[in-house]
């Protein structure tokens, strides 16, 4: 929202001697109250603010209630009243409909309120009113972002540049855009166009370190994640980079302010946690398990309490139950290629990696993804679309439209990687339906999985991994489901690699498993850290560098603390 002097001050016409002497009060008002607002005397501006509401809503020359409606509503919506913010800029849009500061305002509290339909519709009449105002404009792309309408915002972001070429959001969410559809270059030339714009917007610099991190460039990425600090040495974001990058080794001064930052009620929720994650892993790298620990502890309690509040908490029976059902639905006799339409070779060249998170399908994919027949699209949702329709009785039709889409979209390319860990549950799909594909199944000792899931901070709920016991219950059923997977499944379908194996002679094993994909080998699959292309899962840092055994066995340093976990992997 605007600040309260953004304001135009707009005239009417002339009113009695009375209503003048009204509006003049009203005026000092909102004088005094708009001292205490700059200042950050916020409650204080407030009171005024209304008083002056109170004490006149005729429109004068001296002044004009829509201009002071809006500043309320933004004064209430720094102190987080953003229910009262609303209602104030409601106020103002029905007594002035025509005012466009209003209409955009307002349109700002519905998105942070989650009203995204009327935030969208109050852009929608603000630009009606002034089809070239850049904060309705603004706010109207970043709803259509969040709606996932990328097309459409990527429209009116480069809409308000055409207006403002030095509008800093418009550039860094347009960048964003171009991250997500895979144009890492425009990504990095926005970003850099901000950053020449002004050096010291730290969200840019954190911006380009993570495009940066995606495309392999990890050096340059962390430049840019310390410059964001320097800038800002209060920034969540840029902290929390570094550490996933492996670099963040605090010094004692710096672990305690993001200590004090952590619990000083200036952060969210959300913000706290990847600051507790921080402070967890340069505890550990520093050889302090303990303290290591109790943070990996503090940060996934909070994990959890936020995902049980929106209602993805992990239900062990529940999870148990699917797994019963998934064993029972797909018997080995079942799992005979039989509805492709277009031949019992419709997936042949699709390789599906699968197994745990964090157990080294990432390493499985760009191993192969080297190879120049081969390419990896990272991780999809399209089997369990398949699943879906199959459950819908359009099962061979939408395998069909499935391969067809993916071979048009990467012509060329003999084998196409989906490394989709969960996976692991609809292999029954891939069988029946994608006769010729194969599958990679990548194990890792299940102490060593269970912990990397506990100290990573996943972006997707996987709720499973907050709790010690939900993890070693979660990890039961993935051991059953994937042991009738060995036993029904036709043979040559599936291969098993031990994660251990493969990082102690990456050769032997990296040979097996590109055989298995149907490729002839050659060394560049074990250069797949030199190679460019984008990597967008939690191991995006470990797979720029060699393989490297130095994980093995990491959670004997944690066995004391263990105790839930270890109790259910008996």
């Amino acid at each position: 929202m605007s600040g309260p002097s953004s304001f135009p001050s707009e005239t009417s016409s002339p009113v009695s001697p009375l209503d003048q002497a009204r509006a003049r009060e009203a005026a000092e008002l909102v004088e005094r109250a708009m001292s205490c607002h700059k200042a950050g005397d916020l409650n204080e501006a407030v009171k005024l603010y209304r008083r002056a509401l109170r004490r006149t809503t005729e429109p004068s020359d001296i002044f004009d209630s829509t201009r002071v409606a809006v500043a309320l509503g933004h004064a209430l919506a720094a102190l987080g009243r953003l229910e009262e913010a609303e209602r104030a800029l409601r106020e103002a849009v029905e007594k002035d409909p025509r005012n466009v500061v209003a209409h955009a305002n307002h349109a700002v509290l519905l998105r942070r309120l989650g009203a995204r339909p009327a935030a969208e519709a109050a852009c929608r009449a603000a630009l009606i009113i002034d089809n070239a105002f850049v904060p309705a404009l603004h706010t109207l792309g970043t709803i259509q972002c969040e709606n996932n309408r990328l097309t459409d915002a990527e429209a009116s972001f480069v809409r308000v540049l055409a207006l403002d070429s030095r509008h800093i959001q418009a550039l860094i969410n347009l960048s964003a855009i171009c991250a997500t559809t895979e144009r890492m270059d425009e990504a990095v030339a926005l970003l850099e166009r901000a950053i020449t714009i002004n050096p010291r917007i730290a969200e840019a610099h954190v911006n380009l370190g993570m495009v940066l991190s995606e495309m392999g460039r990890t050096k340059a990425a962390i430049v840019s994640l310390r410059s964001a600090i320097e800038i800002d040495p209060d920034n969540v974001e840029a902290w929390y980079a570094l550490s996933a990058a492996g670099e963040a080794d605090l010094t004692r001064t710096e672990a305690e302010r993001l200590v004090r930052l952590a619990d000083s009620g200036r952060v969210s929720d959300d913000q706290r946690t990847k600051l507790y994650f921080t402070l967890a892993a340069a505890a550990e790298r520093n050889g302090n398990i303990v303290r290591a620990f109790s943070d990996f502890q503090l940060a996934n309690g909070l994990r959890k309490a936020a995902l049980q509040r929106v209602g993805k908490g992990f239900d062990p029976e529940k999870h148990a139950q699917t797994i019963d059902t998934l064993i029972r639905t797909a018997p080995a006799d079942s799992l005979v290629a039989t509805e492709g339409k277009l031949g019992a070779k419709l997936g042949e060249g699709l390789v599906f990696i699968v197994g745990l998170p964090r157990s080294g399908t990432t390493l499985v994919e760009q191993i192969v993804a080297a190879h120049p027949d081969a390419i990896g699209i990272g991780e999809t949702d399209d089997i369990a679309g398949l699943v879906a329709a199959r459950e819908a009785g359009e099962g061979a039709t939408a395998a069909a439209a499935y391969v067809e889409r993916l071979r048009a979209k990467h012509p060329g390319k003999r084998v196409i990687i989906d490394k989709t860990p969960f996976n692991y549950l609809h292999l029954a799909a891939i069988a029946r339906l994608l006769p010729g594909a194969r599958i990679v199944h990548i194990r890792r000792d299940l102490h060593d999985v269970a912990l990397s899931c506990f100290t990573q901070n996943f972006t997707m709920a996987h709720a499973w991994s907050c709790d010690l016991s939900h993890l070693g219950d979660y990890i039961q059923g993935y051991k059953r489901m994937m042991a009738h997977w060995q036993a029904a499944l036709p043979a040559g379908l599936m291969i098993e690699i031990d994660y251990e194996a493969l990082v102690a002679d990456p050769q032997t094993e990296a040979k097996r498993i590109v055989a298995h994909a149907g490729l002839e080998w050659t060394p560049a699959c074990l250069e797949f850290h030199r190679a460019r292309g984008v990597v967008r899962s939690a191991s995006k840092w470990q797979v720029r560098k060699p393989i490297y055994a130095s994980s093995v066995g990491r959670w004997q340093a944690f066995r004391p603390f263990l105790g839930p976990l270890l109790q259910r992997l008996m």
